[in-house]
């Protein structure tokens, strides 16, 4: 166990309150700190993305946590920054647009980028 992991328990409290990490090892390793208002944006995609399955509501939320945290990038940024493979991710981010939580801003591909809606921004406050 390395300091990192350490210092997430240690230091959790002051992100949520009532939160508790989550570490799972295998082929590599993950972990998953709670964030309050990020629990609302998760509620968003659950009510706004229907029939999906809990994996891909799972790598939803990867990809729109990778957008809020660099709004504007392009999918090849946020292909190498959540490690899904790029059929995927262009599934995923057409989901999230359809679904109003992400928009794409700019004329082409190659110089817009991705940006949170007013909805999931609000919660993110």
């Amino acid at each position: 166990m390395g300091s990192g992991v350490l210092n997430v328990n240690k230091f959790i409290q002051e992100y949520a309150e009532d939160g508790k990490p989550t570490f799972t090892e295998g082929h590599t390793f993950k972990m998953i700190i709670p964030i309050p208002a990020m629990e609302e944006v998760v509620k968003d995609i659950e009510g706004a993305i229907e029939g999906v399955s809990k994996g891909v509501k799972e790598k939803l939320v990867i990809l729109l946590r990778a957008i809020a945290s660099n709004e504007g990038n392009r999918a090849p940024d946020y292909k190498e920054a959540t490690g899904l493979a790029g059929s995927s991710l262009e599934r995923y981010l057409k989901q999230l647009k359809d679904s109003g939580l992400i928009e794409f801003r700019g004329e082409a591909s190659q110089t817009g980028g991705y940006f949170l809606t007013k909805k999931p921004k609000e919660n993110l406050k």
